[in-house]
């Protein structure tokens, strides 16, 4: 799995990182098959990261990622899934995907 992105708890900007705690409430799984499935996708990972607290840029980025993503599994392997979670690590907290 990849870390999406992950932010210290005080700040609003983001970095790429690996975290490695999975804390389980905040999780979204979805079948990726079709360009429906990829907008889906897209407003389940914005919704998650506004829910954990991401300043509203970083979460359309995170959205982003997650579309590039679904788009990738549409184009090439035709159908997957994409499984969100929210991670914890002491200070700092991301979305695992």
């Amino acid at each position: 799995m990849t870390s999406i992105t992950d932010q210290p708890r005080e700040a609003s900007h983001c970095k790429t990182a690996s975290v490695a705690v999975l804390s389980a409430p905040a999780n979204a799984q979805m079948a990726i098959n079709s360009d429906q499935d990829i907008v889906l996708a897209r407003q389940k990972g914005r919704a998650l990261a506004t829910g954990i607290g991401f300043a509203s840029g970083d979460a359309t980025l995170i959205a982003t990622a997650i579309s590039e993503l679904a788009r990738n599994i549409v184009s090439y392997a035709r159908k997957g899934q994409i499984i969100l979670r929210m991670v914890n690590n002491l200070n700092r907290q991301g979305i695992l995907s």
